[in-house]
């Protein structure tokens, strides 16, 4: 095992270039680079194990950024059913099934997409009374398909849960009042998409390491 140390220390380092690639906006690069500590953990583990499925869900995000849906839906899935095998912690599971509903809402297929979020749900709950992730992602869904009172009551929940956990001026609130802005402009709601954008741009203006969600 001590041989394997530096091997998958590079692993890791790639994965987080990769990150912070995909971060800046330098998309290929970040795929490139997953792709690398894809390959190179087959090299050290082989094809049956948990870091073969994380890195396969790293790179099926980075890759549903460029639109290369095909691919990033097989990756998903696989990594899914290798998860799924392994016994993987509920949380990166959940957190899958969450990549796959949001692949399934880029590909306008909205029941599916609503399966695999109660999926996830399921799983989250395994281990956390309430997940933000999760409603502000049903949310999302539940606009797109214009269930508009569902969907503001899923942003709402998931910004009541992230200003519980962090504070009403943290980072993490903003996508949330995003969504809701989002939201508010299709109903018309143009004060209300205002109001919450102000807010955003405020905690933005605090806080420069601010991130959104995949």
């Amino acid at each position: 095992r001590a041989q394997e140390a530096p091997g998958k220390n590079i692993s890791i380092l790639l994965s987080n270039l990769a990150s912070v690639c995909g971060d800046l906006g330098y998309e290929e690069e970040a795929i490139s680079l997953y792709r690398e500590a894809l390959e190179l953990d087959r090299t050290l583990y082989g094809d049956e194990h948990k870091a073969i499925a994380a890195d396969k869900n790293n790179l099926a995000l980075a890759l549903r950024r460029v639109d290369q849906i095909e691919e990033a839906e097989h990756l998903l899935l696989e990594a899914i059913e290798l998860g799924e095998r392994l016994g993987v912690k509920p949380r990166n599971l959940s957190a899958d099934w969450c990549n796959l509903a949001m692949l399934r809402l880029d590909q306008g297929k909205y029941a599916e997409a609503e399966a695999c979020l109660d999926k996830s749900a399921a799983l989250d709950a395994q281990v956390v009374e309430d997940c933000s992730t999760h409603w502000f992602n049903r949310g999302a869904l539940y606009r797109k398909m214009k269930r508009f009172d569902e969907a503001r009551a899923c942003y709402d929940r998931a910004l009541l849960i992230d200003e519980a956990e962090c504070g009403r001026e943290h980072p993490e609130v903003v996508e949330d009042l995003h969504g809701l802005a989002d939201l508010h402009h299709d109903m018309g709601n143009h004060a209300a998409c205002e109001e919450l954008l102000r807010r955003a741009m405020q905690i933005m203006d605090d806080h420069a390491e601010v991130t959104f969600r995949n």
